[in-house]
């Protein structure tokens, strides 16, 4: 699959023109959606002429902040040229999302959220600021991060190497006291080892 490209600034300005204001909203072009946020619409039956339900997704932290977003959009007034839109990235395991912050007259301003699906950036939500944690400037720069995944195999094989080390120089100890001729390694001379082996065999 393609990796994701920095976010196009006509898209922005795109979407803009088709969500504000909401009281003209009509159904996205399918092309521009996110498919998660298309699969919303259609499992729950949510029309243009729920503002809200169809551009924002709900909040556990903020149960007012769909309408609050809204309300905000509503505000918003249309500029008289295109201004240059600050992006930030975000990435987990599943998905990259851009984040564009919108300017409006009251706080805690608007943030339009692009999911990037297969080889294009599709709208995913209309939220409030402000940024999520750990974004980056540059979609490079999170695409280089090391996943949460990752760091946790790293963390996995690093565990086993030290178990290894630990498991060495616990048998180790028996080598200095007895010698190297008597091996206490549960897999030598070990009755243990024998019996196994004979069940086996």
């Amino acid at each position: 699959m393609p990796t994701p490209e920095p976010l196009p600034q006509t898209l922005v300005a795109l979407v803009l023109e088709y969500i504000a204001p909401t009281s003209l909203l009509a159904p996205l072009p399918a092309h521009l959606v996110s498919p998660l946020l298309a699969q919303r619409h259609r499992f729950l039956h949510i029309s243009p002429d729920q503002p809200a339900e169809y551009l924002a997704w709900p909040s556990d932290h903020q149960p007012d902040a769909q309408q609050t977003a809204i309300d905000l959009l509503q505000s918003l007034h249309t500029p008289l040229h295109h201004p240059v839109y600050t992006v930030r990235y975000t990435s987990d395991a599943e998905s990259s999302f851009a984040h564009v912050p919108i300017s409006t007259p009251k706080p805690p301003g608007l943030r339009l959220v692009f999911q990037w699906d297969q080889d294009a950036w599709k709208f995913h939500n209309l939220a409030l600021m402000p940024f999520p944690p750990d974004t980056h400037d540059s979609v490079h720069d999170v695409l280089s991060r090391p996943s949460d995944s990752d760091s946790y195999w790293d963390a996995y094989a690093h565990s086993d190497d030290q178990e290894d080390v630990t498991e060495d120089a616990y048998w180790a100890q028996y080598s200095t006291v007895y010698g190297p001729s008597h091996s206490f390694s549960p897999s030598c001379h070990s009755p243990f080892a024998s019996s196994k082996t004979s069940l086996l065999s």
